[in-house]
């Protein structure tokens, strides 16, 4: 029970999504209708500080082994789209986007630019990074915040893994395919 609690629209969805992810599951124990209780998985789901599907995704992750693709898939969705397209330049944007774009998935299309940026991290100064971002139309605030978001994701889940010792170690990228990452 909550003391203000939230409007009945995003608690029917919860309601609603909690148990598909396998995040709870209605309480048999009492007459409520509306009472749940959190699974194992819950309460895992809910050590992660983003939204309960995005939880769901890297924990699936991790039991494919492609944790650290869709870290980056997952930490991505989490922010805005980092691909900009002004109106006066739009042709221009995407054909500068071309280059990112995986023919079969978006995701894949999000480790493409990922990959992309962090080549250049690593090679260019910050501006000519900035520079290189307006030239391909990224947002480079946005792609810090991505950049940002995935390291604190990582953290958690390390700091996790050492109290747990379930987890894999991180390991370097791999190539595990595309079935892995979109089973995730």
């Amino acid at each position: 029970p909550l003391l203000d609690p939230p409007a009945d629209t995003p608690t029917a969805g919860a309601h609603r999504l909690l148990p598909d992810l396998g995040a709870a599951t209605q309480d048999e124990e009492t007459s409520d209708s509306d009472a749940y209780r959190l699974t194992r998985l819950g309460r895992r789901l809910s050590h992660l500080p983003v939204d309960p599907t995005v939880a769901r995704i890297l924990l699936e992750a991790k039991q494919q082994g492609c944790l650290d693709e869709v870290l980056v898939v997952a930490s991505g969705l989490s922010i805005q789209d980092p691909r900009e397209r002004p109106t006066d330049l739009a042709k221009e944007a995407d054909e500068m986007h071309k280059r990112f774009v995986h023919p079969e998935s978006d995701f894949l299309t999000l480790l493409n630019i990922w990959d992309e940026f962090h080549d250049k991290l690593d090679e260019l100064s910050q501006s000519k990074l900035r520079k290189f971002c307006k030239a391909h139309y990224l947002s480079y605030q946005r792609m810090r915040e991505w950049r940002d978001i995935h390291h604190q994701i990582e953290r958690i889940l390390r700091e996790r893994e050492k109290h747990q010792n379930k987890l894999k170690p991180f390991n370097a990228r791999t190539d595990v395919g595309y079935a892995a990452i979109h089973k995730s």
